[in-house]
Protein backbone atom coordinates (compact mmCIF):
# COMPACT_ATOMS: atom_id res chain seq x y z
CA UNK A 1 0.00 0.00 0.00
CA UNK A 2 2.82 2.21 0.72
CA UNK A 3 4.44 2.23 -2.71
CA UNK A 4 0.97 2.22 -4.15
CA UNK A 5 0.38 5.77 -2.23
CA UNK A 6 4.01 7.43 -3.48
CA UNK A 7 3.53 6.00 -6.97
CA UNK A 8 0.23 7.69 -7.06
CA UNK A 9 1.84 10.45 -5.98
CA UNK A 10 4.19 10.61 -8.44
CA UNK A 11 1.78 9.58 -11.13
CA UNK A 12 -0.88 13.10 -10.40
CA UNK A 13 2.40 14.68 -9.75
CA UNK A 14 3.48 14.38 -13.46
CA UNK A 15 0.47 14.06 -15.33
CA UNK A 16 -1.52 16.80 -14.14
CA UNK A 17 0.83 19.77 -15.63
CA UNK A 18 0.92 17.51 -18.24
CA UNK A 19 -2.45 17.57 -18.71
CA UNK A 20 -2.58 21.49 -18.68
CA UNK A 21 -0.35 22.32 -21.25
CA UNK A 22 -1.95 19.68 -23.34
CA UNK A 23 -5.34 20.68 -23.50
CA UNK A 24 -5.04 24.25 -22.20
CA UNK A 25 -2.69 24.79 -25.40
CA UNK A 26 -5.31 23.21 -27.64
CA UNK A 27 -8.26 25.55 -26.22
CA UNK A 28 -6.14 28.42 -25.98
CA UNK A 29 -5.82 27.64 -29.65
CA UNK A 30 -9.19 27.01 -29.98
CA UNK A 31 -10.21 30.01 -28.63
CA UNK A 32 -12.56 28.06 -25.92
CA UNK A 33 -10.00 29.20 -23.10
CA UNK A 34 -8.05 32.38 -22.93
CA UNK A 35 -4.21 32.62 -22.19
CA UNK A 36 -4.67 34.60 -19.14
CA UNK A 37 -7.05 31.70 -18.01
CA UNK A 38 -4.42 29.42 -18.34
CA UNK A 39 -2.09 30.62 -16.74
CA UNK A 40 -4.14 31.52 -13.67
CA UNK A 41 -5.17 27.44 -13.80
CA UNK A 42 -1.25 26.63 -13.49
CA UNK A 43 -0.82 29.27 -10.79
CA UNK A 44 -3.50 27.71 -9.12
CA UNK A 45 -2.67 23.85 -9.58
CA UNK A 46 1.25 25.01 -7.84
CA UNK A 47 -0.37 26.47 -5.16
CA UNK A 48 -2.76 22.90 -4.55
CA UNK A 49 -0.21 20.74 -4.88
CA UNK A 50 1.47 21.68 -1.72
CA UNK A 51 -1.85 20.30 1.10
CA UNK A 52 -2.26 17.47 -1.89
CA UNK A 53 1.30 16.24 -0.85
CA UNK A 54 0.36 16.31 2.93
CA UNK A 55 -2.81 14.75 2.37
CA UNK A 56 -0.72 11.70 0.60
CA UNK A 57 2.13 11.74 3.40
CA UNK A 58 -0.24 11.46 6.08
CA UNK A 59 -1.94 8.31 4.41
CA UNK A 60 1.81 7.16 3.94
CA UNK A 61 3.07 7.30 7.15
CA UNK A 62 -0.51 5.75 8.09
CA UNK A 63 -0.20 3.16 6.66
CA UNK A 64 3.57 2.74 7.57
CA UNK A 65 2.47 2.91 11.06
CA UNK A 66 -0.54 0.17 10.76
CA UNK A 67 1.50 -2.36 9.02
CA UNK A 68 4.33 -1.66 11.91
CA UNK A 69 1.91 -1.80 14.53
CA UNK A 70 0.73 -5.43 12.87
CA UNK A 71 3.91 -6.69 13.08
CA UNK A 72 5.37 -5.80 16.39
CA UNK A 73 1.79 -7.37 17.80
CA UNK A 74 2.80 -10.33 15.57
CA UNK A 75 5.95 -10.83 16.96
CA UNK A 76 4.51 -10.78 20.37
CA UNK A 77 1.91 -13.12 19.82
CA UNK A 78 4.31 -15.61 18.89
CA UNK A 79 6.87 -14.43 21.47
CA UNK A 80 4.04 -15.15 24.94
CA UNK A 81 3.97 -18.46 26.18
CA UNK A 82 0.43 -20.21 26.27
CA UNK A 83 -1.19 -20.09 29.18
CA UNK A 84 -1.17 -23.95 29.28
CA UNK A 85 1.95 -24.07 29.41
CA UNK A 86 2.77 -22.35 32.17
CA UNK A 87 5.81 -23.89 34.68
CA UNK A 88 4.59 -23.46 38.56
CA UNK A 89 6.52 -21.30 40.85
CA UNK A 90 8.64 -22.47 43.53
CA UNK A 91 10.67 -19.77 44.95
CA UNK A 92 7.78 -17.96 46.45
CA UNK A 93 7.45 -19.97 49.98
CA UNK A 94 11.39 -20.24 50.10
CA UNK A 95 11.75 -16.22 49.61
CA UNK A 96 9.58 -15.90 52.46
CA UNK A 97 10.96 -18.30 54.92
CA UNK A 98 14.10 -16.32 54.11
CA UNK A 99 12.24 -12.74 54.98
CA UNK A 100 11.28 -14.29 58.17
CA UNK A 101 14.83 -15.43 58.90
CA UNK A 102 15.94 -12.25 58.21
CA UNK A 103 13.61 -10.47 60.35
CA UNK A 104 14.67 -12.48 63.63
CA UNK A 105 18.23 -11.40 62.70
CA UNK A 106 17.05 -8.17 62.35
CA UNK A 107 13.95 -7.07 64.03
CA UNK A 108 14.54 -3.58 62.49
CA UNK A 109 13.29 -5.00 59.09
CA UNK A 110 9.52 -5.87 61.10
CA UNK A 111 7.30 -3.45 59.77
CA UNK A 112 4.29 -4.48 62.02
CA UNK A 113 3.04 -1.31 64.39
CA UNK A 114 5.74 1.12 62.08
CA UNK A 115 3.08 3.05 60.49
CA UNK A 116 3.20 3.99 56.58
CA UNK A 117 6.86 3.69 54.83
CA UNK A 118 8.03 6.00 51.84
CA UNK A 119 10.19 4.87 49.09
CA UNK A 120 12.04 7.06 46.87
Amino acid sequence: MKFFIKALNNFLTALTPFLFYSLGGYFVIEGRITLGALVAVLAAHKDFSAPLKELFNYYQTLEDTRIRYQEIMAFLNKSIQPLGHAQPDNTAPQEAGQFERSKQRYPALSLVGQGAIATS
